[in-house]
């Protein structure tokens, strides 16, 4: 979700919190108290397409992530048979080849890697007779290129998987639309309400103003790095500060209070796709003013959001 798309959705949440706030007015006036209901479920269906959208990339992300340190762990193998190989008959280029680290493979990009590894696969299937002795054998090397195969496919998967995402934008933006015009029919409704309701009226009418997200509006969104943390506020926050977090990736986040900006313990974990709305003083260290966010996956990238009500 863009952030013009999560201004929209942030229009829609407030003002459903404005009208839950006054649900006796609202159900006095049945048209209006149809179009909450229809507000709350394009909320959820927003939310679930853009889940939706993040989990199709994850996935695949995954899976790259999977066949290449599967590839990567063959590629060291057959490697120490070139390394030893060269050395003992005196081959500087199997030598050379061989001489490889895990952190120098994965260091790579997925440009580099490929034509790097297939070079090990070229060389050790030249010299298969000659590396059986060392322990890598002639299925071995058959296993190594489809390990190389199986990554290679993994990466046209995840290309595949960027452009679903970039079509499942445009449906989610359709999505979008249609919760505008709903909060648009709430903003015409409500003109019944001026006179018998005037600061409820106001209320509403504030909730229904779409305004840029950021900490000045209680709100931010993002993504979140591999094993990121991230700090979102750090001043204004008491035990009785109330915040809704959601967790809008496919990873594990843990919400929590620290006394700086970095990694913590405590708080609360939310699963793909939850959303809670808790109390500061639920989220672990009483006293502290700082509420992070850790992404706990080390494979895959999260997404958060929050808001951060304003203390009465």
């Amino acid at each position: 979700m863009n952030q013009t798309q999560e201004n929209h959705l942030t229009r829609a949440e407030n003002t459903d919190e404005v009208m839950d706030e006054n649900a006796g007015i609202v159900a006095g006036v049945p048209q209006l108290l149809a179009k909450q209901t229809d507000l709350k479920n394009s909320i959820t269906a927003v939310k679930q397409k853009d889940q939706q959208k993040g989990g199709v990339l994850s996935g695949k992300a995954q899976d790259k992530y999977d066949a290449e340190t599967l590839m990567i762990d063959k590629a060291l193998e057959v490697a120490a048979g070139l390394f030893t190989l060269g050395k003992d008959t005196g081959n500087n280029e199997l030598k050379d080849t061989g001489d490889i680290t895990k952190s120098k493979l994965t260091a790579m990009r997925d440009t580099q890697l490929i034509p790097f590894i297939t070079n090990i696969y070229d060389k050790a299937n030249a010299n298969a007779a000659a590396l059986v002795p060392y322990g890598i054998t002639a299925i071995m090397i058959t296993e190594f290129l489809t390990r190389i195969t199986n990554y290679d496919n993994a990466l046209g998967a995840r290309e595949g998987a960027q452009s679903t995402k970039t079509g499942m934008t445009s449906s989610l933006g359709e999505f979008v639309k249609s919760m505008d015009e709903i909060c648009e029919d709430i903003g015409t409704l409500s003109l019944v309400t001026k006179s018998g309701f005037p600061e409820f009226y106001v209320s509403l009418q504030s909730a229904l103003v779409i305004r840029n997200l950021g900490e000045s509006s209680g709100v931010l969104a993002g993504e979140l790095a591999e094993s990121e943390t991230k700090n979102l506020f750090k001043t204004g926050i008491t035990g009785t500060t109330k915040f809704k977090l959601s967790n809008r990736g496919a990873t594990i986040l843990q919400y929590f209070l620290n006394t700086n900006g970095g990694p913590g313990t405590g708080g609360i974990e939310l699963n793909p796709g939850e959303e809670v709305i808790k109390l500061a003083s639920e989220l672990g260290n009483p006293g502290a003013t700082y509420l992070n966010v850790t992404n706990l996956s080390a494979t895959e990238t999260g997404n958060y959001r929050v808001k951060r009500y304003v203390n009465t």
